[in-house]
């Protein structure tokens, strides 16, 4: 079942992305579950959640990251919250469908 939703997560985040008929730099589904770090932990600075994760294993677990991978650069964060996840309804589908987390 949480292989379901994870396809169905990396599925909502692709159309997200095609929708604006541009290509991301950076896998949305990483943005999503990095953002979605800093929301639970109360995390407001996006220099703040990327400082953070650079010293949180089990973060960089449930992200994907690997040891040796770079984070994303703080403002890519902000440019995306503002622009890509907030244009669409892509919290709202993904909640509707039970989570994919």
């Amino acid at each position: 079942m949480p292989a379901k939703n994870a396809r169905l997560a990396q599925l909502l985040l692709t159309a997200a992305a095609a929708d604006r008929k541009a290509r991301p730099s950076i896998d949305p589904e990483l943005l999503l579950r990095i953002l979605l770090i800093g929301y639970l932990y109360g995390i407001t600075s996006e220099r703040k959640l990327v400082e953070e994760l650079r010293m949180h294993l089990a973060w960089r677990w449930f992200t994907g990251l690997g040891f040796d991978e770079e984070i994303p650069h703080h403002s890519t964060f902000s440019k995306n919250r503002d622009g890509r996840f907030q244009e669409s309804k892509l919290f709202e589908q993904l909640l509707a469908k039970g989570g994919c987390f």
